[in-house]
């Protein structure tokens, strides 16, 4: 990472749980981001990429975690974070 890129957000060791049970729904998940970054979170259907993204954005508008994430989430500038649901058939097979 060069100089000019500053981190944006940290996910450090951020498990998902399944909010009836408690129990572990995912293995703790770490990355960064930095600005001018563009992530996409892709996946099967079924596999937590809308519970990922409701908890992180949870994580960033209270300071704090959710019920459904344990972990740390850390905001180190004004971040965006936007969940674009599947509302119709795939574009691409």
């Amino acid at each position: 990472m060069t100089s000019s890129r500053q981190k944006v957000v940290d996910i450090l060791a951020v498990e998902i749980f399944d909010p009836e049970n408690g129990r572990s729904i995912s293995r703790p998940i770490s990355f960064s981001i930095s600005s001018g970054d563009l992530c996409v979170i892709a996946g099967p259907n079924g596999v937590g990429k809308s519970t990922l993204l409701h908890g992180i954005a949870s994580s960033l508008a209270s300071k704090s975690s959710t019920s459904r994430m344990r972990g740390d989430v850390q905001a180190h500038q004004r971040v965006s974070v936007r969940l674009h649901p599947q509302l119709s058939a795939p574009m691409f097979a």
